[in-house]
């Protein structure tokens, strides 16, 4: 049981979950049932404001050392623990798809957090008129030291081949080819480089056939560094980072 981990997904300082969980649900759910009260966790909360440390983790701490002394405690404690995680866990399997209302808001408010937490550098957005096919820029040392750049392609909602005609997927390919062909400036370095990697991330789903359809991209090339990531993929993503 990581408390700090727990702590912070329910503050919204872990991605993807930025906006936090209700913290009166929260302190119902620990009064219930860890028999505190409200005066408690206001004076937990009040505390945990005067020496800038997490409401949560105050709590969850007090709590755990109860645990360490007492069955009854231990096995209430654990209760609690586990309906937490499984709301967060909700939390995240809607996150994409209700969270954000649009393509903007999915790329600005969760792929740019999400893949600074992956490691990568100098994560950009470069949404507009010039974007060349890539909404996002970003780049990442690989085991020699050397920077990779890629670019991300976002989509709001569903990407399925059938409900789309032959020019959107035409659309697709060419933002691909831009996003491989045209330079752009590393903001750190004022060097012209060029992307060696694309994502297309969607936030919900989107099928093989699509997928298939866009990788008849030419060259080899290119159709050998587009990835895709989608709802599901992300999730899963998401999982191993805040389980590591």
């Amino acid at each position: 049981m990581d408390i700090r981990k727990i702590s912070l997904e329910l503050s919204g300082k872990l991605p993807p979950n930025y906006k936090g969980q209700n913290i009166l649900m929260v302190m119902e759910i620990l009064r219930e049932q860890c028999n505190l009260s409200y005066e408690q966790l206001k004076f937990y909360k009040d505390q945990a404001d005067n020496i800038d440390e997490e409401f949560y983790f105050l709590v969850f701490d007090y709590l755990q050392r109860k645990a360490e002394k007492d069955e009854v405690e231990k096995t209430r404690l654990n209760n609690v623990m586990k309906q937490l995680e499984l709301w967060i866990s909700d939390s995240k399997s809607l996150i994409l798809k209700e969270k954000y209302k649009n393509e903007e808001e999915f790329t600005k408010m969760f792929l740019l957090p999400f893949f600074k937490e992956l490691g990568y550098h100098d994560v950009r957005y470069t949404h507009g008129v010039d974007e060349s096919g890539r909404d996002i820029v970003m780049k990442k040392r690989n085991e020699l030291g050397e920077y990779r750049y890629v670019g991300v392609q976002a989509k709001y909602g569903n990407i399925d081949a059938r409900s789309w005609n032959t020019s959107w997927v035409t659309t697709i390919i060419d933002q691909a080819k831009k996003c491989f062909t045209n330079e752009y400036e590393d903001s750190e370095t004022n060097r012209r480089v060029r992307i060696a990697e694309y994502f297309i991330a969607v936030s919900w789903k989107i099928t093989s056939q699509a997928v298939t359809e866009i990788m008849n991209i030419d060259p080899a090339y290119f159709k050998n560094n587009i990835h895709f990531l989608d709802r599901e993929k992300i999730e899963n993503m998401l999982l191993e980072i805040n389980n590591t």
